[in-house]
């Protein structure tokens, strides 16, 4: 995703002019009378200079490159994979752009009193192991069905795709680098996208996204719960969390939530404030992508949908959740809910797996005046404790 700038080389046309010598000539001479002097030879004609050109070369479209905190600057997109984000970081930094290349060279929105950091398209793979800002978890939901695996989030077709299935065992249980914790066995498998550390704050947040479909015969049929958030971790002693979710029970039906609490381990126990959006007519989350977006100011939370400036949901904060006021990671995911199918779609016996979610791009715009996202070295230590999302990581904590 990147703003389109144009170029035009410009060239001077020049034409140089043809050179011509002329010879003098006589009649022959009459009798009595001198010879008549020898003719001079002709000169030699000027050669003709070569034609200048009159077409420039075509503008390119390329979008800004993406730059980075304590790295070098991202390359500049083409036309039709869109601006590069930041590239690797110097010694110990991080990048804050993205690293991905936008989709199809489309102009990302502008806001005003918010710059552009992340824009991340899904033309490439990334490097869930090894890449600077993106990850995957290891985790699970203890009122979920599912474990979240690297090998359910693939990318395909311009794509970032989280595909639930059913292996033909249950997942083991054990240690969780993303739960900080032991977690027990799951008959299904998902994936959780999610950047590396909590340096996301203020901003607005969206995503391009298509819902699955669990069901084909019936649209109103299946569970299944399809999200961007932020989220902070360890939760166990500050959950901040901030939610747009796209769930089944049809195919316009869109929720939020708000999630604050110090030293719980458990939903139940904390602060929230789940609400359905109110959904543009006609929206059918699973035939096409639609933006879902929501802005975090330190006074209050919206919700949008299509980046239709009529919020679909406003939150202004209160004793109970207050607005979170922590940084977060981000994360995107799609899980299912356990057996009492208690949210996300009341039937998901009738789910047929597999079942896939697609993503086309996320962006994030800070708040102008944020501090976050900055460069790793300078994070706080809360925000870098217990920050490990899995076993492969090298440069988070445990």
């Amino acid at each position: 995703m990147s703003i389109k700038a144009f170029n035009p080389l410009f060239a001077v046309s020049c034409l140089s002019g043809l050179a011509l010598a002329f010879a003098a000539c006589s009649d022959p001479p009459a009798a009595g009378e001198p010879p008549a002097g020898t003719a001079g030879t002709t000169g030699t004609a000027g050669t003709t200079g070569a034609a200048g050109t009159t077409t420039g070369a075509a503008g390119t479209t390329t979008g800004a490159a993406g730059t980075t905190t304590g790295g070098s600057t991202g390359t500049a997109g083409t036309a039709t994979t869109g601006g590069a984000g930041g590239g690797s970081a110097g010694s110990g930094g991080t990048p804050t752009g993205g690293t991905g290349t936008g989709g199809g060279g489309t102009n990302a929105p502008t806001y005003p009193g918010y710059t552009l950091v992340i824009d991340q398209g899904f033309d490439a793979p990334i490097d869930l192991d090894h890449d600077k800002i993106w990850t995957w978890s290891d985790g699970a939901l203890s009122e979920g069905q599912v474990r979240y695996t690297k090998e359910a989030i693939t990318f395909a077709d311009g794509h970032m795709k989280i595909t639930t299935s059913k292996p033909a065992a249950p997942l083991a249980g054990g240690n969780s680098f993303a739960e900080n914790g032991t977690v027990g066995t799951f008959p299904l498998q998902s994936g959780e996208f999610r950047t590396k550390f909590n340096n996301y704050r203020y901003g607005r947040y969206e995503a391009s996204i298509k819902a699955p479909v669990p069901v084909a015969a019936d649209m109103t049929a299946g569970n299944f719960i399809n999200t961007l958030f932020t989220f902070r971790t360890p939760k166990v002693e500050d959950w901040r969390e901030i939610d747009i979710e796209i769930i089944a029970g049809g195919v316009n039906k869109v929720f939020s939530n708000i999630v604050y609490a110090d030293g719980k381990s458990d939903y139940g126990q904390t602060m929230n404030s789940a609400a359905a959006v109110t959904a543009p007519a006609g929206l059918d989350t699973r035939a096409a992508f639609h933006t879902y977006a929501f802005v975090w100011k330190a006074d209050g939370i919206t919700w949008y949908i299509d980046n239709n400036p009529a919020a679909v949901r406003t939150f202004a904060g209160g004793a109970s959740p207050p607005i979170p006021n922590k940084s977060a990671k981000i994360m995107m995911s799609m899980w299912v809910f356990g057996g009492s199918y208690a949210f996300g779609g009341v039937d998901g016996e009738q789910n047929v797996y597999p079942f896939t979610a697609e993503y086309d791009f996320f962006r994030f715009y800070k708040e102008d005046g944020e501090t976050y996202p900055m460069d790793t070295a300078a994070l706080p230590a809360e925000d870098l404790n217990k920050s490990k999302n899995n076993p492969t990581e090298t440069d988070t904590q445990g």
